[in-house]
């Protein structure tokens, strides 16, 4: 018997528990017998495990999660109402306290795909009822961080429809809220995870698609000439969806960078390349000179893509950048693996 974990509870950075979560949803690794073992409910070292979607990844993959005394503890969405409108949301802000949750645990389902709308409606109204306005983001401010927002959940949600040909999928949005004594902000944190064929092998696979991540390149090269982190990168750094790309508008991830650096947040992507190893590129704030990357990340059988996204809702941008640099993360979280 094996364990992951960490060992006691401070302030969370959301990314390596998505990666996490994203491993246990999409992993071929065969998980009868597994067990997670996470804190009680009501301790705060809960609350991360439920906002990074690995508890929705474990009951999606029937994994029993127990809680310290060995009670089941499963996250249960069966049966809530009422369902939110963009793709049937499930309301669980209980497990949060101040906070909101949200998810869609069958992301994978057609159904679950984005309607098209009116241009002046957002197509996740209940944006607006998240609690994340405060004293800290002027009205005008407000008004285009719920647009923004409305726009990246979109065009995330609509990739995994257009590009993963994925077997599961799921979304989870949350909050988390600033201390008003010392006039902070709040935070809205989005993680997209799927188990497809992972970005370099679907756009390797569309001729058009790729040529197209070239031409809106600054500096086009050889197609042969970009690896498969390379290709993830020029997809978040260049938009090309005016160039009619055949299925794909291409814009997503240009769409989620821009906005989280505009926001002084952060974004996350981690995708398999065509050999199924897992890698990372990440941003902080818009085009930086060098994204964050690891090449090798060592996850047994993965697939698909993760997305995990922060928008900091302030007109504070200053203080912001400088509060971003988050700890990382501990949990108080084990996980049981069987005996191999």
């Amino acid at each position: 018997m094996s364990t992951v974990g960490h060992d006691r509870y401070r302030h969370v950075e959301l990314r390596w528990l998505a990666v996490l979560a994203w491993w246990l949803l999409s992993t071929e690794v065969d998980l009868s017998g597994w067990t997670l073992k996470v804190p009680g409910r009501n301790s705060p070292a809960h609350l991360p495990l439920a906002r990074s979607g690995l508890l929705t990844a474990a009951q999606v993959r029937a994994v029993e999660t127990v809680d310290p005394a060995g009670n089941p503890a499963p996250l249960s969405w069966q049966g809530r109402q009422p369902r939110l409108p963009g793709a049937n949301w499930a309301v669980l802000d209980e497990l949060l306290g101040e906070g909101r949750l949200r998810i869609i645990p069958d992301l994978a389902d057609p159904r679950r795909s984005i309607r098209p709308r009116d241009d002046d409606d957002y197509r996740f109204p209940w944006l607006t009822n998240l609690g994340l306005n405060s004293a800290a983001i002027d009205s005008h401010d407000y008004q285009r961080f719920l647009a923004d927002a409305d726009l990246v959940l979109t065009e995330l949600i609509d990739n995994v429809h257009r590009w993963s040909r994925a077997r599961s999928a799921l979304a989870v949005v949350s909050t988390t809220r600033g201390s008003t004594t010392r006039g902070s902000w709040n935070r809205l944190h989005v993680i997209v995870a799927d188990a497809g064929a992972g970005i370099p092998a679907a756009l390797r696979d569309d001729i058009a698609a790729l040529s197209a991540v070239h031409e809106a390149s600054q500096h086009p090269g050889p197609l042969a000439s970009l690896t498969d982190a390379d290709l993830v990168e020029h997809l978040m750094r260049y938009a090309f969806g005016d160039r009619h790309v055949p299925k794909h508008n291409g814009q997503g991830l240009n769409v989620a960078q821009v906005r989280a650096g505009q926001w002084v947040g952060a974004i996350d992507v981690v995708t398999v390349d065509v050999a199924g190893t897992p890698l990372r590129k990440s941003s902080h704030g818009v085009n930086p000179a060098v994204f964050e990357g690891d090449d090798a990340i060592e996850l047994p059988e993965a697939r698909g893509t993760l997305i995990h996204l922060t928008l900091q809702a302030t007109s504070r941008r200053d203080d912001a950048a400088r509060y971003e640099q988050l700890e990382l993360p501990g949990s108080g979280l084990a996980l049981a693996l069987p005996s191999l």
